[in-house]
């Protein structure tokens, strides 16, 4: 081994170099696609755009198109079969998606192109995995890359041979990795359902399997308990909106405060780590200030989203985007808030805020939204039910995730190994 120079390769085998990205392909940007050609997919060059991203590999299948004299009158570079393509702007998780071409194809000009000349595409693609694109990005400003960046970016440079021996390895390897963290991932997204499906049947149907039914009127709720009622949120809960944004102190008595915003909200729980403040006066803290058992819900952004405040924060105040609910005497918010998952996952919200438009979960589609009217013992039976059963299947999930982590972090650390030499193939 020997030092490579370069602070995060370390040490590389004796016979390895390291070179510059652009001394071992061509970096080419993409092109503007011709909005006349939107939908067209019969010519004979697909035309991808950045958010074929997502797919790995990319797929031909659906592409639009383009002609190859429109190609040249745009003076459009066409990649070659092994082309890796790229975004050079975008979230970081998006500028991270090096993808090989497995068919000729032009890009947008939101992407950008390398053309390998004496490095192998997988071993090039594996590498790109360690890139670091925070660097590159400025505070405040969208991420972004440009082709000098990449181009200057050292990589580690083996023989072609060790490279395509490194790149097969990796190959069966990562590939093993992914096959199990797809299965982990399939295994979450049953439970999510299973959870879904439990909290739907127990508010609609309660917990007694021999209580007597009858039709409740509605398709999307079925047979309901013979003592149960269909009625209107406003009969039950009392609503109430935000405090409009103040970033400028008004008056003498107003004082900087915290507030949650709908972006603080998960269902269930609330990110508290990025907490942000507003001013506010001494008559309005009374008005908005949150008290424990609170459940407030998002009236913009995802419309619907609830959580029951456990004053984390005291004081805290709440937003204009979000609705805070109190129960009215007989009911409870607890039950609530397994009510709204259900009208978000049968689609109820989302059709009445029409979300064509930006959406709006307002005061009166809140108050005017279906819920069934039950005894309180019940719907306290009910969300102890819930709370039991949900924190069960949410611990599940949560130890998938974190074996999903780990996997991720051991295939990184894998290929890290592979792609500086630390581990003999």
């Amino acid at each position: 081994m020997k030092p490579s120079g370069i602070e995060w390769i370390g040490d590389i085998p004796d016979d390895w170099e390291v070179k510059r990205v652009k001394n071992t392909g061509k970096l080419i940007g993409g092109s503007a696609f011709p909005d006349e050609y939107q939908g067209v997919k019969n010519e004979e060059i697909p035309f991808i755009k950045v958010k074929s991203l997502a797919e790995d590999p990319i797929s031909r299948n659906g592409k639009d198109s383009i002609s190859e004299s429109i190609r040249s009158k745009l003076n459009a570079e066409k990649f070659i079969i092994g082309s890796v393509v790229f975004a050079k702007v975008g979230a970081a998780l998006l500028l991270q998606r090096f993808r090989i071409l497995e068919f000729e194809s032009c890009i947008d000009n939101n992407m950008m192109g390398f053309i390998p000349l004496v490095i192998e595409p997988r071993f090039f693609k594996y590498v790109t995995v360690l890139f670091d694109f925070s660097y590159f990005v400025n505070p405040g400003t969208v991420p972004s890359i440009n082709q000098e960046q990449i181009g200057n970016i050292k990589i580690p440079f083996p023989p072609l041979k060790t490279q395509q021996k490194i790149a097969d390895y990796l190959d069966e390897k990562c590939g093993e990795i992914d096959a199990t963290i797809a299965k982990q991932k399939e295994s979450i997204e049953k439970l999510k359902a299973y959870k879904q499906s439990l909290i739907s049947e127990t508010v609609t149907k309660g917990l007694d399997k021999s209580a007597p039914l009858k039709p409740s009127g509605i398709e999307w709720i079925g047979d309901i308990p013979d003592d149960w009622e269909v009625t209107k949120i406003s009969r039950l809960y009392s609503i109430q909106l935000g405090k409009m944004l103040q970033p400028e102190k008004k008056s003498l008595g107003d004082t900087y405060e915290p507030y949650i915003c709908a972006a603080n909200l998960s269902s269930g729980t609330f990110r508290l780590d990025e907490v942000k403040y507003m001013w506010i006066s001494e008559p309005e803290k009374d008005i908005y200030r949150l008290k424990r058992d609170d459940l407030l819900v998002t009236e913009g952004g995802d419309v619907g989203i609830s959580s029951i405040w456990k004053d984390d924060i005291s004081p805290c105040y709440f937003q204009n985007a979000l609705h805070r609910v109190v129960p009215k005497k007989g009911n409870s918010n607890r039950f609530l808030h397994y009510w709204l998952i259900v009208l978000k996952s049968v689609g109820y919200i989302d059709l009445i805020c029409n979300k064509s438009t930006i959406a709006h979960f307002t005061k009166e589609k809140f108050a005017q939204s279906l819920i069934l009217s039950i005894p309180l013992q019940t719907q306290e039976k009910i969300a102890d039910y819930l709370d039991s059963k949900c924190s069960q299947i949410d611990k599940y999930i949560t130890e998938k995730q974190n074996i999903i982590q780990k996997l991720d972090a051991y295939k990184k650390s894998l290929i890290f190994e592979c792609v500086t030499g630390k581990q003999k193939i």
